[in-house]
């Protein structure tokens, strides 16, 4: 692979060389957003600014509409069976489909946030960047992500440091130093038109959630995996 390439992309990554998405299972726990109509809306038209706005646009995917949401807590990726990014309650050899179900019941008696409001605070790279809007807020994120650690047995080294966002796409090949100031300079300028947009975004709903790969996040159910594993599988076949 060329080491034009960033490291979202190639083998046990999320991406292919082509900026088609490769099968990177895993479990999390997140707001989905696609209830939210206007929050869709902006990001689409974050999307649309920068696809048109920046030269070196073909160096990025974008991500669909099914997949925006902001991460809660983060739980395991498939290809990630590394000690410091696993459950210290599992082998790291368990397979994915038990380690969606230990987690689904060790998570059953948590109470998941709801209904509380991040602020947006700018855009970096290809992320929305929010915080908490108020003390009692980041209390009740930072009490329910201890809580989660505690149950699932997974404390990644950012624990404490984890930076709340919404991903609208990943970037896939290296810019150059001009195409990084040229980047830092729109964002910069970007984001303060962003914030008059879109201040606040109001979280409904927690889910715990699976995925097969970055194009979408269900609320977990073993039929949920199950039909993920098939629509991946009919989407490899019809390439």
């Amino acid at each position: 692979m060329s080491n034009n390439y960033t490291n979202v992309v190639g083998e046990r990554k999320k991406f292919n060389e082509d900026g088609s998405f490769r099968s990177f299972p895993g479990n999390t726990i997140v707001c989905n957003l696609a209830d939210q109509p206007k929050v869709l809306d902006e990001i689409v038209w974050i999307q649309q600014e920068h696809s048109t706005k920046l030269p070196f646009a073909h160096k990025f995917t974008w991500n669909p509409l099914e997949s925006f949401h902001m991460t809660v807590f983060e739980l395991l990726c498939h290809y990630n069976r590394l000690t410091p990014y696993w459950s210290s309650l599992l082998d790291l050899k368990t397979p994915l489909e038990e380690v969606d179900r230990f987690f689904a019941k060790a998570l059953e008696p948590l109470e998941f946030p709801e209904r509380f409001t991040m602020k947006v605070e700018r855009v970096s790279k290809t992320t929305i960047i929010v915080i908490p809007y108020d003390q009692a807020t980041h209390q009740r994120l930072h009490e329910f992500r201890d809580q989660a650690s505690r149950a699932t047995g997974v404390r990644f080294p950012n624990h404490d440091t984890y930076g709340y966002h919404i991903s609208f796409g990943y970037q896939q090949i290296q810019l150059t130093p001009e195409e990084e100031l040229q980047f830092k300079q729109f964002q910069h300028d970007f984001s303060r038109l962003l914030v008059e947009r879109l201040n606040v975004i109001e979280m409904e709903k927690t889910d715990y959630t699976v995925f097969e790969d970055m194009t979408k996040f269900v609320p977990y159910t073993e039929h949920a995996r199950a039909m993920l594993q098939r629509e991946k599988q009919l989407g490899a076949i019809k390439k």
